[in-house]
C-alpha cells in the first residue's frame, strides 16, 4: 500500500511539473502607425522566420497597424519604422532567441494590415511561415515575395490602381495559391517554384500586353487564364515534365508553343514562357464545358471560396452568396368526392316449387334368344 501511495504521488508531481512546463504565456505587440499626410509612399519589409503571418488592407484610419502574439521565451520581434521627407520605412522582424530551441509557427502570430491611402512597395522574406495576403485594391508599385517551406495564399480582388512594375515571387517548397493576379496590374511577373504545388490565377486581365516568366522545379502547377483573353504559351517539353491543356482554344502552331486564334492580331494579351524541370503543369479555363463546382474546407477573411474541377484540373473561385429558398406555397385542399349512390339490395327470389317425384322404372325382362 505504501509503495502504491509513492508512485501516486510521484506521478501526480511529474504530471504538475510537465503542465507547468508545458503553459506558454503569450505576449503581444502592438504597433500603431498614425495617418501622415506627408507621406506618399511607404516601403514595407520583413525578415521573419516561423510564424502565422496575416497581411490585409483597409480604407482611412492609420497608415499601418499590427499585432504580434508571440512566446518571449523562443521569439524576439520587433517593428521599426523610419520617415523620410515623403517615404516612410517599415520593417517587421521575428527570430527564434536560442538556436537550439525547435519552434512551429505557433510561437508567433502576425496579423497586420495596410492602408489604401499610400502607395506600397512590399518586399517580404519569410522562411517556414504559414501565410495569407489580401492585397486586394492596395496601391502597390511592386512585391517581392521569398519564401522558404509553408503554406501561403495570396488574393488580389480588386483592381491595383498602380501600375505593378515588378511581380517576383520565389517559392522554395510547400504549396502556394494566388487568385487574380490579373488585377494586380503588373507589365512583368517571375514566379520561381522549387518544389511543391502551386496555383497561378490570372483571373482579372482585361487590357495590355503581360509577360509571365514561370519555372517550376520538381512539382505540379495549376495555370489559369481568364476565357476570352489572348494569350500565347511556350514550353520546352520533355520525357521529364507534362504540359496538359484542357478545355481551352489554345491550338499548337509550333513545336511547345500554342496560341489562341486572336493572339497576333490583338493589342492586348498574356505570353507566358514556361521553364519545367520535373512535373507537371495543367492550363485551363475556369468556365470551361463540363465544369463541376464544390464547396472550399472554409472562409478566409469572411469570404467563402469553392473549387472549379474541370478533369483533373482546380481553381479556386469566391463563392456568391445563396439566395434564401423561397417557401413553397400552400396546395389547395383537394374538394372531397362526392358519396357514391348506394346500389339497392337484390330482390329475394320466390322458392322454386318442389319437382314431382319420376315414377320407378320396371326393370326390361330378359328375352329368350331368337332362334336362327
Amino acid at each position: 500500500m505504501k509503495g502504491r501511495l509513492v508512485i501516486i504521488v510521484s506521478l501526480a508531481v511529474m504530471f504538475a511539473f510537465c503542465g507547468t512546463v508545458g503553459a506558454r504565456d503569450m505576449e503581444s505587440l502592438e504597433k500603431n502607425i498614425p495617418a501622415d499626410s506627408d507621406v506618399k509612399k511607404v516601403n514595407l519589409e520583413s525578415d521573419i522566420g516561423v510564424a502565422h503571418l496575416k497581411i490585409s488592407s483597409h480604407d482611412d484610419g492609420d497608415l499601418f497597424t499590427s499585432e504580434a502574439r508571440y512566446d518571449a521565451d523562443r521569439v524576439e520581434v520587433d517593428v521599426e519604422y523610419d520617415k523620410k521627407n515623403s517615404s516612410a520605412d517599415i520593417f517587421l522582424f521575428s527570430e527564434k532567441v536560442s538556436r537550439r530551441m525547435d519552434l512551429d509557427s505557433d510561437d508567433c502570430e502576425w496579423d497586420v494590415s495596410l492602408s489604401r491611402d499610400y502607395l506600397w512597395d512590399v518586399n517580404l522574406d519569410i522562411g517556414f511561415t504559414d501565410s495569407d495576403f489580401d492585397f486586394s485594391g492596395l496601391a502597390m508599385e511592386s512585391f517581392e515575395l521569398d519564401i522558404g517551406a509553408a503554406e501561403c495564399r495570396i488574393v488580389f480582388d480588386r483592381p491595383n490602381p498602380e501600375k505593378m512594375r515588378r511581380l517576383n515571387i520565389d517559392a522554395g517548397a510547400g504549396d502556394l495559391e494566388i487568385f487574380g493576379l490579373g488585377y494586380a496590374n503588373f507589365d512583368d511577373m517571375r514566379f520561381d517554384g522549387g518544389a511543391g504545388e502551386f496555383v497561378l490565377n490570372f483571373d482579372g486581365l482585361k487590357e495590355g500586353f503581360h509577360t509571365a516568366r514561370i519555372d517550376i522545379g520538381v512539382g505540379e502547377a495549376r495555370i489559369e487564364i481568364p476565357k476570352d483573353f489572348p494569350v500565347r504559351i511556350e514550353c520546352d517539353e520533355s520525357w521529364l515534365n507534362s504540359l496538359r491543356i484542357k478545355g481551352s482554344d489554345l491550338e499548337e502552331v509550333d513545336d511547345g508553343v500554342y496560341e489562341t486564334e486572336d493572339f497576333d492580331d490583338a493589342d492586348y494579351g498574356l505570353e507566358i514562357d514556361l521553364d519545367l524541370g520535373i512535373g507537371k503543369v495543367i492550363i485551363g479555363w475556369a468556365d470551361g464545358s463540363g465544369t463541376i463546382l464544390t464547396a472550399r474546407s472554409k472562409a478566409r477573411h469572411g469570404i467563402e471560396f469553392g473549387h472549379i474541377h474541370h478533369g483533373d484540373m482546380l481553381s479556386g473561385f469566391q463563392l456568391p452568396a445563396i439566395p434564401a429558398i423561397p417557401a413553397i406555397p400552400a396546395i389547395p385542399a383537394i374538394a372531397a368526392l362526392p358519396a357514391l349512390p348506394s346500389l339497392p339490395a337484390l330482390l329475394e327470389l320466390d322458392d322454386l316449387p318442389e319437382l314431382p317425384e319420376l315414377p320407378e322404372i320396371q326393370p326390361l325382362r330378359r328375352v329368350k334368344r331368337v332362334l336362327e
